[in-house]
């Protein structure tokens, strides 16, 4: 019987059950997992953090897979069995609230998500919806692991860049040299940015520079608000790594009309489950510059492949380390301390 990891109730952790391979719906497609991604998002099913939750759940919303059969009521010509195809966090939106009506699907207000609201990727079998599927190029088809951590990590950067309003030449500062963070300081240093990475010490420098930026600031030895001020102020701050001093020091150095797109929550506070951090933001230097601070989440399949085929043609590769199956809870607790991404390979 195939194998899968699932969170019993929220709080509980990983632990690796078996049950019956997934019927598609007439509307889905069954994929057979090759590599699934975790993600800081993964918390949200951990600890039940939406609404229509029910468990026990699967997680995991960085799924490669091949698929093995397709609903009655599919359509078109676009997926064959055997074709290469991933999911992220999108899982679908309903096409009739006002925000899907105008074609923001991804803030949908009955959209689903996968490994939350829809069983998740991190087992040897997921079904989704067709209209959450990603088609996968082939360059990834000898290493999917590769491109697992790019449907939501590298998907949530890159929609950002793109997005905020940063042009060739501009500054643009990367918060934290993590998972999202290596990522961003590649897309960004390829693009033709100029790529500040700010960390909160000087651990992560040799491998920012490697990765492309052309400016490391040290916050624990520098000050980020003079440094990004010397090069003329920041157009966009990727805040992928929240902290409130960071973002302060940043709100108080943007270019003219600049902003910080917050990108991700910081871990839950062990004692309350809250993610809810706070920054003192000085009003003055905000309004002065016409500068804003906003959020920024992933977005939805179109933007998945336009992601992929940018990182294909730029080079942007993630750095990843590999964990089988039967390891995953080890691999979420010690994804917070890894350089950069943990992935489930089902080949292991």
């Amino acid at each position: 019987m195939p194998r899968f990891i699932q969170v019993k109730s929220p709080g509980s952790g990983y632990t690796l059950t078996t049950r019956p391979k997934p019927t598609p719906s007439p509307s889905d497609l069954l994929l057979r997992v090759l590599a699934c991604g975790l993600c800081g998002g993964d918390e949200v099913s951990r600890q039940g953090l939406m609404p229509n939750m029910t468990y026990p759940l699967i997680p995991g919303h960085e799924v490669i897979g091949v698929i093995e059969e397709i609903g009655a009521e599919v359509r078109g010509e676009r997926w064959k069995v055997g074709d290469l195809v991933g999911c992220g966090w999108h899982a679908g939106h309903c096409g009739v609230c006002d925000v899907c009506r105008k074609g923001n699907y991804i803030s949908c207000s009955w959209a689903h998500a996968t490994g939350a609201t829809r069983d998740g990727g991190m087992g040897e079998y997921i079904s989704i919806h067709a209209t959450a599927a990603v088609s996968i190029p082939a360059s990834y088809t000898s290493d999917p692991v590769a491109a697992a951590p790019l449907l939501c990590a590298g998907l949530t950067v890159f929609n950002c860049i793109r997005n905020g309003g940063a042009v060739i030449g501009d500054v643009v500062a990367v918060t934290g040299i993590g998972g999202l963070g290596h990522l961003a300081i590649q897309y960004c240093a390829k693009a033709g940015f100029h790529t500040v990475a700010i960390s909160s010490s000087s651990a992560k420098r040799e491998d920012a520079m490697r990765l492309g930026a052309h400016t490391y600031i040290d916050a624990s030895t520098e000050s980020v608000e003079d440094v990004l001020r010397r090069l003329g102020g920041a157009k966009l701050v990727i805040a992928t790594a929240p902290s409130c001093p960071l973002i302060l020091s940043a709100s108080k150095s943007l270019a003219l009309n600049g902003s910080i797109l917050i990108v991700a929550e910081p871990a839950p506070d062990p004692a309350s489950s809250s993610s809810v951090i706070s920054a003192n933001l000085e009003l003055l230097p905000l309004m002065l510059a016409r500068s804003s601070v906003r959020g920024w989440t992933a977005g939805i399949p179109a933007d998945n492949e336009e992601c992929l085929r940018a990182s294909e043609m730029l080079g942007v590769k993630c750095e990843v380390q590999r964990w089988p199956l039967e390891r995953a809870e080890e691999a979420y607790r010690e994804m917070r301390k890894a350089k950069f991404r943990h992935v489930i390979d089902m080949s292991m």
